[in-house]
């Protein structure tokens, strides 16, 4: 009996590759806004701790540093969560890229467990009419032996 071989093979290694370099594409553009994420987490736990600090009397030029430094801080957090607002459409585009290839690469192994069934059920059949020739055979010369 021969090997199943489904006809469209390469298709569905071709949509593996596909699917996961669009795999690739989403991680990638996710770790830039967990990154952007980790940043404000960042600033906040420094500006928390900065607050926090034993009180003490500063001069002039330490109260404009911790005032500069303040600001800075915050002017981070805000261009951080500006860089996320702006990748949120590339999100949404490589998001949509890698759902159409995951969606065509189930397609394609859909279509070949279909195939597959289709060949283990023919290969039965195959085996069935064997066996029954075979049965059928044996009856007949099961019956020349008796007769003779």
């Amino acid at each position: 009996m021969a090997q199943f071989q489904f006809r469209f093979e390469k298709v569905l290694r071709q949509r593996v590759r596909v699917e996961d370099e669009r795999k690739s594409d989403l991680a990638r553009v996710q770790s830039r806004i967990n990154r952007e994420y980790m940043r404000i987490e960042d600033l906040a736990a420094w500006r928390k701790n900065a607050k926090n600090r034993d009180a003490k009397i500063l001069d002039s030029a330490e109260t404009g540093l911790l005032a500069f430094l303040m600001q800075n801080s915050c002017d981070g957090r805000a261009a951080a969560k500006r860089r996320i607002l702006n990748m949120e459409p590339e999100l949404n585009r490589v998001r949509a890229a890698y759902t159409r290839a995951r969606q065509d690469r189930i397609a394609m192994e859909k279509l070949r467990e279909r195939e597959l069934t289709e060949y283990r059920r023919r290969e039965r059949l195959a085996e069935e009419r064997m066996l029954s020739e075979l049965a059928e055979q044996q009856h007949i010369r099961q019956e020349e032996d008796a007769h003779a």
